[in-house]
């Protein structure tokens, strides 16, 4: 007859709860990172994408005059939380800009949230004082999502490592995206990813 014991065990399994702790509390650093550099990655592509490529001579920007209400650009239509579904963490990043501008009190067409997205994506639906567009598509919210998923890895393992180096993660380019990452265009594939 052959008999074995194992002592230890008992550390071994306290090691484990250890490292499955500090891996949890990792992720949540690395996503944190990520939401961190949301805002900013947004900002960045409104001001280049709309702002710097157009500029209009026939309203005055609410981005010009805060006065006159909140602008695309504005932090406050801007905001993350980190959620839970089942035991997967993720980041929830929602914008949701307001086309009202107090300078026209009298507009009777006002795009909000995903309209104006999409107004300024195509280049279509604007109907403010009866103009239908610059004649030139701003893609800002297509361009926002090829960073994020181009970036939010590395973005992803910075905070992750900022918390413990002893985990070692790196970056390897495999970033897991939803379909509702795209939601403007379903058939929209990001490029070079």
């Amino acid at each position: 007859m052959f008999t074995f014991k194992v002592d230890g065990a008992d550390s071994i399994d306290k090691d484990f709860e250890e490292f499955n702790r500090d891996v949890a509390i990792a992720s949540n650093y690395g996503l944190r990172t990520v939401a961190s550099e949301l805002t900013p990655a947004l900002q960045r592509h409104i001001r280049k994408d709309v702002y710097e490529a157009y500029s209009p001579r026939r309203y005055q920007r609410r981005y010009d005059h805060p006065e006159y209400g909140r602008s695309l650009f504005d932090i406050g239509n801007m905001n993350w939380s980190l959620a839970k579904n089942g035991g997967r963490e993720s980041v929830e990043f929602t914008y949701e800009p307001n086309g009202q501008n107090k300078h026209y009190p009298n507009a009777r067409f006002y795009p909000d949230g995903d309209t104006i997205i999409d107004v300024l994506q195509e280049d279509r639906g604007y109907l403010w004082r009866n103009m239908e567009g610059i004649g030139k598509e701003r893609r800002f919210w297509d361009n926002f999502v090829d960073e994020v998923v181009k970036e939010s890895d590395g973005w992803f393992v910075s905070g992750f490592n900022g918390y413990s180096r002893d985990l070692r993660a790196v970056k390897d380019g495999k970033v897991i995206r939803e379909e509702s990452d795209y939601r403007l265009d379903p058939t929209y594939e990001v490029k070079n990813a």
